[in-house]
């Protein structure tokens, strides 16, 4: 029996992501690893490892997940046309090292990545020991739709189903959960959330640097590793938590 690993935004750090891998001793005939949105942009070789990722998840089919992040949405509506080259390219948006990457591969290769960030999910559910159903998803809930059960818990998934429906682009750059969410919200959650998107460094009343699992209902495991923090990864079998 294998274990449940979850990291979140990579941002092309490869060489910290290839130290997790050997720090956890992945073995993917058994265990699982779950990418939680943000490989690309804000690195040198973020397309690189994205292609590297999403063939892992080819060859070991059910041991390699890959949720979808706001920065391959970023990546996915540049390469429809959607986004401006000069948002994308822009320090906000982390993109123009991607950009040139893109322009390299060939029309097979880009047609193969938009067939891969089109078809990535923006959620996974797991079973946790410690939580029992668990939610991994990138951003979180978005404030503007919050779908409530006749016992006035919030439905954790069609809350994230109809906020992207409704706004992919607006569901995957809010922070709500992470910045400004009320315990009155978080306590009516009727799963546990597992975010990344916002670093903890940048939440104002976060005690750490780290992985901060907030209570009972939030995990938040954006370390910042692109903005000079750590790469952190999560066990869900016993939330044993990992740094390079």
């Amino acid at each position: 029996m294998g274990y449940t690993y979850v990291i979140s935004d990579i941002h092309g750090a490869s060489r910290a992501f290839h130290k997790m891998l050997k720090k956890i001793e992945l073995d993917l005939e058994q265990d699982v690893l779950i990418i939680d949105g943000d490989i690309v942009d804000r690195g040198k070789g973020s397309l690189g490892l994205f292609f590297e990722i999403m063939e892992m998840r080819d060859q070991h089919p059910g041991h390699v997940l890959v949720i979808k992040g706001n920065h391959e949405l970023f990546l996915e509506m540049y390469m429809k046309g959607t986004l401006p080259w000069e948002r994308y390219s822009s320090e906000n948006y982390g993109g123009l090292d991607t950009i040139r990457e893109l322009e390299k591969l060939s029309g097979n290769e880009k047609e193969k990545l938009m067939t891969w960030l089109e078809g990535l999910p923006i959620y996974k559910v797991v079973d946790s020991p410690v939580r029992g159903e668990l939610v991994i998803t990138h951003t979180g809930l978005h404030y503007s739709c919050l779908v409530r059960k006749l016992d006035g818990s919030i439905d954790v998934i069609r809350s994230i189903e109809q906020a992207y429906s409704a706004d992919p682009f607006q569901f995957l750059i809010c922070g709500y959960i992470q910045r400004e969410a009320p315990a009155v919200v978080i306590r009516d959650l009727d799963k546990c959330l597992l975010v990344g998107h916002v670093p903890t460094m940048f939440i104002a009343d976060s005690p750490t640097q780290g992985i901060w699992l907030k209570n009972d209902k939030v995990i938040m495991i954006d370390c910042g590793s692109s903005f000079g923090g750590k790469l952190g990864c999560i066990r869900l079998e016993d939330e044993k938590i990992y740094y390079t």
